[in-house]
């Protein structure tokens, strides 16, 4: 802890003045005074060099506290976010990052680093965090608002000198939450569309905007912004999931994957046409040939049964561009595929004839398709799709 309030006391008292004529040569009052000899609060960093002039001491001599060359800006940030209070009988962890309630430390420690790195964003930025998180726990109500507004000014100055995106999207996210806290919705609104949704910081921007929209009555707004990120974050996650299957090697782990995927898409499509059937068509198209290279060829001939489902369905939501599963309807339709990329029945059938020419070169592969060309069932899926996309059966 620094000890820059009992400092002040004794440098005081060595110059032989009361809290009152210091008081009057900060132009401040004596309460303020009072406040730092007792540690109930600590001077703002714009008043530091003020107070160290008037005693004659260095800045470094006032908190008693003097930063290591190792104490680089990093390990700075570093050591503060290790800081952590017990609640509940346990650290509340956020990111990996311990949130601390009680930051009485972490904000004479980034204090002091402001002063020794004064044109470091990233600091400010922290140290200003923690104060929001100070003012937060101030039970008479004015009081907390002051000290949120003072939190918010610093936070503005932040965003307009610094060019660091991320420090800026971390300062908007405070300021965000200060103005909700405030009932300032639209200015809660209005500042969590400053920072972007496309980072780690999603979760916060999607919740300021929805809390601030129902608060303020504009059910309709809500709605669209629920359904639009919903859809996003679903697509996200499809997105995800499938270039990471090259990374896969594991054929089981492949299935379960797709068919995990396909559980969640389904549970948003609500049953009806809509855009995620292309992109369900497309995890069954793999489980398809997942499938074949297992030897299970029923479950296989299934899988193709369903790309063509879906991908019809695909096609009747393409020529209505209707929404009616209630996750989705509200959602920007202007962010759905509405088009089927290409023509899948003629696809198919290439990657059936494929597969047969890759089969000549390996006895155990052209032994597995065989096994599948002469089913019953496939035989009858490639009659069908031959017949409607008028291409010659393989």
């Amino acid at each position: 802890m620094l000890n820059i309030g009992e400092n002040i006391l004794k440098m005081r008292k060595e110059k032989g003045i009361t809290q009152e004529q210091l008081a009057d040569v900060l132009c401040i009052s004596a309460g303020a005074v009072s406040k730092w000899e007792t540690e109930a609060s600590i001077p703002d960093i714009a008043m530091l060099p003020k107070i160290a002039n008037f005693f004659g001491v260095s800045i470094d001599r006032l908190f008693d506290f003097t930063l290591t060359d190792s104490d680089t800006p990093e390990n700075i940030l570093k050591k503060v976010r290790e800081l952590a209070v017990e609640l509940d009988s346990a650290p509340i962890k956020y990111d990996d990052i311990k949130v601390v309630r009680k930051c009485d430390e972490a904000i004479s420690i980034l204090t002091d680093a402001c002063i020794k790195f004064p044109n470091n964003y990233e600091l400010k930025a922290a140290l200003w965090s923690y104060k929001h998180i100070e003012a937060a726990n101030i039970e008479d109500v004015d009081s907390r608002k002051k000290a949120e507004r003072e939190v918010l000014g610093e936070l503005y100055s932040i965003t307009k000198h610094t060019t660091d995106r991320e420090i800026t999207d971390s300062c908007y996210t405070t300021i965000s939450d200060i103005h909700f806290k405030l009932e300032e919705y639209d200015k809660a609104i209005e500042t969590a569309n400053k920072y972007g949704c496309k980072n780690h910081l999603q979760v916060s921007y999607n919740q300021t905007i929805l809390s601030s929209l129902i608060k303020l009555g504009r059910e309709d707004e809500a709605n669209k912004h629920l359904h639009t990120v919903t859809y996003s974050a679903l697509m996200q996650i499809y997105v995800n999931l499938m270039v990471s299957l090259s990374l896969v090697k594991d054929e089981k782990k492949i299935e379960k994957l797709n068919y995990d995927v396909i559980n969640l898409l389904k549970i948003f499509s609500d049953d009806s046409p809509g855009p995620f059937d292309y992109y369900m068509s497309e995890n069954y198209k793999v489980l398809g040939f997942v499938h074949f290279a297992l030897e299970e060829y029923d479950k296989c001939v299934e899988c193709f049964e369903e790309v063509y489902n879906h991908m019809e369905n695909f096609k009747i939501f393409s020529e209505n561009k209707e929404i009616t599963s209630d996750y989705l309807k509200f959602a920007d339709t202007h962010r759905f595929l509405k088009n089927v990329p290409y023509d899948y029945k003629k696809h198919l059938l290439s990657a059936f004839d494929a597969m047969e020419h890759m089969a000549e070169s390996s006895p155990n592969d052209y032994k597995r398709y065989v096994a599948l060309k002469d089913r019953e069932d496939f035989k009858k899926f490639i009659e069908k799709i031959t017949c409607e996309s008028g291409t010659p059966s393989i």
